[in-house]
């Protein structure tokens, strides 16, 4: 009986070195598994820093002159009832003339003065791009490049106009009303270039 128990023995000794060999490899498996991690984290650390590019002011060219755009050519704004380098665009004024804003220092595409560009804060708090220290904004109904319909509208207390590269506004060519009805104050007692822009 003894005898049977010993030749059993050696068998159930290999069984366990199988299952010891198996968990070691899982452990190695795992222990590479962890290494593997590291790319991953790098790559966040890489998106997260995407976000911060600066916004580009490019210049177009149209029956209104040369003027100020974004990098994608959509068309920008000045508000003549704003203060040099502060906002006066709030809360329903926001919902239309959206602010441009950027991450950093904004850049000077062909044409634009790299020395005129500069930043405030909106009124909601975010970072938006200056041109010789006026706010600049977007029209909403301004869908694509080369769109003016903003232009020589007179909406929430001013006048709002297409600027050129030297900074002044382009106050001919008023828009013909069509993109967006006129909402909040409107100022008509003053016509035409009443800014302190040009």
């Amino acid at each position: 009986m003894s005898t049977g128990f010993t030749s059993l023995h050696p068998r159930r000794a290999a069984g366990a070195a199988v299952v010891a060999t198996g968990v070691l490899a899982l452990v190695a498996a795992c222990g590479g598994n962890s290494g593997a991690t590291s790319p991953a984290s790098s790559m966040g650390t890489t998106a997260a820093g995407h976000g911060s590019a600066a916004a580009t002011v490019d210049m177009r060219s149209g029956p209104l002159g040369r003027y100020l755009t974004d990098a994608s050519g959509r068309s920008v704004y000045l508000f003549t009832a704003d203060q040099p380098n502060k906002s006066n665009c709030s809360t329903s004024c926001l919902a239309i003339w959206q602010p441009f804003l950027t991450t950093g220092v904004p850049k000077a595409g062909s044409g634009v003065k790299a020395s005129m560009l500069g930043t405030t804060k909106a009124t909601d708090g975010k970072l938006m791009v200056t041109y010789k220290g006026q706010p600049l904004y977007f029209y909403s109904s301004d869908s694509a490049p080369g769109q003016t319909a903003g232009q020589g509208k007179t909406t929430f207390g001013g006048h709002w106009y297409l600027i050129a590269p030297s900074g002044s506004a382009i106050t001919g060519g008023a828009s013909s009303g069509h993109g967006s009805p006129s909402t909040g104050s409107s100022s008509t007692s003053n016509p035409g270039s009443s800014n302190s822009w040009a």
